[in-house]
C-alpha cells in the first residue's frame, strides 16, 4: 500500500500563493498535522496573503493558530515585512 495517511509538517513559502497551494490539496490537507508558512504584511511580492484568508482556508479542517516563529523586520523603518507562522491540526494533535 502506496497511499499516505498522514503528513507530520508541511512548510509553505510561496509569496503570497498559499491558498492556492493550500486549495489544491484538497481533502489531503486533513492529514497534515502541522503548517508552518510565510504571511507577508504588505505586496512584497505583488501578491500578498491576509490571516483571514489563511484561516478561511484551513478552519474546516481544524487547523488553529499556534505560534509565530519568526518575525522579519525591516531594517529601514522598524515595520514588521513578514512572519512565519504556525497551525497545528486539532483534529489530529490535541493542544
Amino acid at each position: 500500500d502506496t497511499s499516505l495517511n498522514k503528513i507530520n509538517l508541511m512548510k509553505l513559502d510561496i509569496q503570497g500563493h498559499e491558498v492556492e497551494a493550500l486549495k489544491g490539496m484538497g481533502d489531503m490537507l486533513g492529514i497534515v498535522e502541522v503548517i508552518i508558512t510565510e504571511l507577508n504584511f504588505y505586496d512584497l511580492y505583488l501578491k500578498y496573503l491576509s490571516f483571514t484568508e489563511l484561516e478561511s482556508c484551513l478552519a474546516p479542517y481544524g487547523f488553529k493558530f499556534y505560534d509565530i516563529s519568526h518575525i522579519s523586520k525591516n531594517p529601514l523603518n522598524g515595520r514588521t515585512d513578514w512572519v512565519d507562522i504556525i497551525y497545528i491540526n486539532t483534529n489530529l494533535i490535541k493542544l
